[in-house]
This record gives C-alpha cells, sequence and structure tokens, in this order.
C-alpha cells in the first residue's frame, strides 16, 4: 500500500468519480472532486438527477460494501427497497415473461438523488477527500514537454480561471468527450466519433401506486423486440415510490410529456403489464425527456500511452458498441468495477504505468470482452454488424434461451407490429389524440 502523499484530481462526480475518489483517500494525502454541476447549499442539497433507479445485484452490493463500508445498509436505512432479482420483478424478454422463480440473489434498487446522496455524504466522512461544485474543468496542465500531466485549470462559478496542482488526474467525466483536443494536444491520435448502431431516448416520471404489481414488488421491465422496438420499466425506489422510464429505439417519444401521452405510448408495448399498472397510478413530478445515447460518443485510441499524471475511467472513454442498456442502465455496475480495478493497481505498484495497468486490470475484470451481454436486445442485437463478434454470438445464444426461459403465458398476439400494436384500444387509442408516430 502507498504511503499516503500527493495530491489527486479528479474530474466528474458521477458515481464513477466519486467511487473513484475513495480508493484514491487510501493513496494521496488529499484529493479533490470537480464538478461543473451545481448542487444547493447545505448538507441535504441534492442534485436534479434524471433517469431510472439503479439496480444493485448481489455482486455490485458486496463489491460496493468493499468499497465505502456501510454504504449499502445506509442505502436500504433510506428505504431503498430489496427483493428477489427474478422472483419479485417482473421481466419481458422477446415479447415472453420469464418464469417467475426466486434466484436466491437479493438486489437493491435506488433512485439517482438518493445514490448521490449518499455517496457524498460518505466521501465527506473519508479524511482529505473534498468535493468543488460549480467548477468546470477547462484544460490540462503539463510540463514544458508535454509527457507529463501536473494538473488542470479550472473555471469556478462566477470566478476567474484559476490553476490546481496535482500528482495526479483522473477523468471521470465526459469532458474528453466534448474537448477531443485534450488529448490530442498530449500527442495522441484524435479521438474517433462513434455513433451507437440505434439511436435511443427515454423518457422517466415518477408514480404512487396503490400497490405493488402481483410478481412485480421490485420492478417490471418490458423490454423491446424486433417487431416492437420500444421499452418500458417501472422500478420501485425509496419511500414507495416508483419510476417510470419509457423508451424507444426508433427515438419516437409521445408528443407530450402528461400522463394520458405516457399511458398511451405504454399500452404500445410488447406486454400489456405496465399499461395495466399506470391506469390507478397517481404522477408525482413531470415527465423529463431525456437523450441518453442518441448523440456522438469517442472512442480514444491510445489510452495505453497516456502520459504520467493522468488516467481516463471507461466513463470518459466511450467503448465500442452501446453505451447504454436500454432495458437496465449498468453505470454503477462499470462504476464499481473501475474503482475495484483502480483499488488493485495502486495497492500493487501506486501510480508507475498506471494507465498501462490499469487498461490490462481492467478489461481482466470484464472478461476482456467489451460490451458483453450489455445492450441486449432480443431479435435485434444477434444480428448487428458493429458489434464485436463475441458480443453477437452471446445475444445469439440468449435468442435460442429465451423460450426455455418463458413461463408459458400467452405470447402478443402475432398480427400486432410496431406503430399499430395496442392492447387496449378501446379505453386509450380510440381517443382523437394525434398519432404517437
Amino acid at each position: 500500500m502507498l504511503a499516503r502523499r500527493g495530491h489527486a484530481v479528479v474530474i466528474g462526480a458521477g458515481p464513477a468519480g466519486l467511487l473513484a475518489a475513495g480508493v484514491l483517500a487510501d493513496s494521496f494525502g488529499w484529493v479533490t472532486v470537480l464538478e461543473q454541476d451545481r448542487v444547493p447549499a447545505g448538507p441535504t442539497g441534492v442534485r436534479t438527477l434524471p433517469g431510472a433507479p439503479h439496480t444493485l445485484d448481489p455482486g455490485c452490493r458486496e463489491a460496493l460494501d468493499r468499497l465505502l463500508p456501510g454504504l449499502v445498509e445506509t442505502l436500504q436505512q433510506g428505504g431503498a427497497p430489496v427483493g428477489d432479482i427474478l422472483g419479485n420483478c417482473r421481466w419481458y424478454l422477446g415479447g415472453r415473461r420469464l418464469e417467475p422463480r426466486p434466484a436466491g440473489r437479493l438486489a437493491l434498487t435506488v433512485g439517482p438523488q438518493a445514490l448521490d446522496r449518499a455517496l457524498r455524504r460518505r466521501l465527506r466522512d473519508l479524511p482529505g477527500v473534498g468535493i468543488v461544485d460549480s467548477s468546470t474543468v477547462t484544460g490540462l496542465l503539463t510540463t514544458a514537454d508535454r509527457r507529463q500531466v501536473t494538473g488542470v485549470r479550472v473555471l469556478p462559478h462566477e470566478e476567474r480561471e484559476q490553476t490546481v496542482e496535482a500528482d495526479l488526474v483522473v477523468d471521470a467525466s465526459a469532458t474528453a468527450a466534448r474537448s477531443p483536443g485534450w488529448l490530442s494536444g498530449l500527442g495522441l491520435p484524435q479521438p474517433r466519433p462513434v455513433r451507437p448502431p440505434w439511436g435511443i431516448s427515454t423518457v422517466s416520471r415518477r408514480y404512487g401506486l396503490a400497490a405493488a404489481p402481483p410478481g412485480a414488488e421490485l420492478a417490471l421491465v418490458v423490454a423491446p423486440t424486433g417487431q416492437v422496438p420500444r421499452t418500458g420499466t417501472l422500478a420501485r425506489e425509496e419511500n414507495g415510490r416508483w419510476t417510470l422510464t419509457l423508451g424507444s429505439l426508433a427515438g419516437d417519444l409521445p408528443h407530450g410529456p402528461d400522463h394520458d401521452a405516457l399511458l398511451r405510448f405504454a399500452c404500445t408495448l410488447a406486454a400489456p403489464d405496465i399499461y395495466e399498472a399506470l391506469r390507478g397510478a397517481r404522477p408525482l413530478a413531470d415527465a423529463a425527456p431525456v437523450a441518453v445515447a442518441a448523440g456522438l460518443r469517442w472512442h480514444h485510441r491510445g489510452l495505453h500511452r497516456l502520459p504520467p499524471g493522468l488516467l481516463v475511467l471507461p466513463r470518459a472513454a466511450a467503448p465500442h458498441g452501446p453505451g447504454y442498456d436500454p432495458v437496465n442502465s449498468r453505470t454503477v455496475g462499470q462504476a464499481v468495477l473501475t474503482a475495484l480495478a483502480l483499488r488493485r493497481c495502486l495497492a500493487e505498484q501506486g501510480t508507475r504505468a498506471l494507465a498501462q495497468r490499469f487498461r490490462r486490470e481492467l478489461r481482466r475484470a470484464t472478461g476482456g470482452a467489451p460490451g458483453g451481454s450489455a445492450g441486449y436486445i432480443p431479435q435485434v442485437t444477434a444480428a448487428l454488424r458493429q458489434l464485436p463478434p463475441a458480443t453477437r454470438l452471446r445475444h445469439r445464444a440468449l435468442d435460442l434461451a429465451q423460450p426455455a426461459a418463458g413461463s408459458g403465458a400467452e405470447n402478443p398476439p402475432s398480427g400486432c407490429r410496431f406503430r399499430t400494436r395496442c392492447w387496449k384500444a378501446q379505453d386509450v387509442c380510440s381517443t382523437q389524440e394525434p398519432p404517437l408516430v
């Protein structure tokens, strides 16, 4: 273990950046986290973060406890629900419901705001860790020969630009994607723009349900299919709230964020369960459309040749293939794997050749295949030539295994197709509202 010395700067206060800061606190005397978003003042200040709740599977929960002991217990005390990943969730893949039997694996769902608040409070308890909000990083500081990074240039809110010296700069944000000149200025190849195989857009809204849908005490997930490229998730959060997330691979969202528009969209999914649950639901907040992965991402070549003093986490360096799983976001899982890989690298040899060793360690932790089964869409992704062959092979195997995993429930009518499919036409789609597409 390194002696605690020096100063480390982390760019970005998302899950990846906050977990990385907790790891760096064991090796550096001081760790500064820079976040460009503004957070309300006071100990109860929370950022407004859109999106569906994070689902922490058993492996992720155990890893979080190793990284920040007591964090999972804090989330549970705050009301985060816990349930069996299969027995307490209702899954529809390829239009078929998975067999609802207990898997013996407890998962935890937590809203983005609750997780952000818990991570920040936990880091504030660590000695030598500071979080500075409303601070935009505008560039890197380097030596005269540009062979080593020595800090960052920061523009605080309503202040002049400042310089912050550091022994290690960890980029855990999308800053490098927005400013590709950062890495090209260090003599590295120009980042290459990569467009995902599909354009994904989502809209979310919180609801109050009188009772949890049977067999879906934790979550209800309807995945898109080749005939119905729309997806829906109804996930339980703390304090009995539920978050509805509707998405489309075709980029078509409801014409309006009102409840009736969301209800009409939900009735076009590959299963009627979410629509049935929403009929008696009470909206708690206005819907917030969120573009998740419709824009360009940047693929950085040569990250193994980063100069000393700089480390770019996978959150900033977009991987190959789709960067978002439309069924279940894996942001926290990726952040946990990244933090564990970083901790092993620092414990073994400190910061010597950190970028090269970190890249190898992360590939070993993820099995060496970027993407894995993340982003799997039944009857769709197995045929996408943009994905690596190993990923397409996995997805093809999942396509073949789906019928055996089904519960034998009645499948959607074969005549129903995207743009015309509707389970409750007499209740919703008979209105004179504009068409969904």
